[in-house]
């Protein structure tokens, strides 16, 4: 079983010398957030059920990034801008049923327990990643000014295969359509990130 170890030594062996663990470790978390915030990746999806409607707001998860979908009683809700708020809030919200919300999550920090939550067949594009990083900024030195050819193609041809395989599966996660199915919508919803909120409005 691949662990974060082995990609620090594929990371060596690019460079061709060793790194401290914690550059090497405040690099893949780098790159890790980097790749990350380029799609909601599939492999990031989560679902929350462990909230009941209520008058005041729904505590986000703690690993909450981005909303995909709300749903409340079997019925999905539209979002508002949270300065529409209180046009929309009304007394008639489904108190006490269960709040389904999907959400992209932030993944955890990679260290020498936890691994990236990526397909491992993706790992090695943080290699490339890393290397690419120390060279051009911690030792930006002449011989590592930047990633080679070489390793930026082969990052490239490993970044396209990932986002091809991503488009793929959550298509197929949908069923084959490009968006979601017609569902009934029964109300709106709101978030409040500076509180880390989720408010069911009506």
């Amino acid at each position: 079983m691949i662990q974060t170890s082995d990609i620090k030594d594929f990371v060596e062996s690019i460079l061709d010398e060793s790194m401290n663990d914690d550059q090497f470790y405040f690099l893949i978390n780098i790159a890790k957030n980097r790749r990350e915030d380029l799609r909601p990746w599939i492999f990031l999806r989560k679902l929350d059920s462990s909230s009941v409607v209520s008058g005041a707001g729904i505590t986000l998860p703690t690993d909450f990034k981005s909303e995909r979908k709300v749903r409340v009683g079997g019925r999905t809700y539209d979002p508002v801008p949270f300065e529409d708020k209180d046009l929309y809030q009304s007394a008639s919200i489904p108190s006490g049923q269960t709040v389904n919300l999907y959400y992209i999550k932030r993944s955890s920090d990679i260290t020498d327990s936890v691994t990236p939550v990526w397909p491992n067949v993706y790992w090695p594009l943080l290699g490339y990643d890393v290397a690419g990083m120390f060279r051009a900024g911690i030792d930006a030195d002449d011989i590592y000014a930047r990633m080679s050819t070489e390793d930026k193609n082969q990052a490239y041809m490993i970044a396209d295969g990932m986002e091809n395989w991503d488009a793929q599966a959550q298509i197929k996660a949908q069923g084959g359509r490009s968006g979601y199915a017609n569902e009934d919508e029964a109300g709106k919803y709101t978030i409040d990130y500076a509180n880390n909120l989720l408010f069911i409005l009506n």
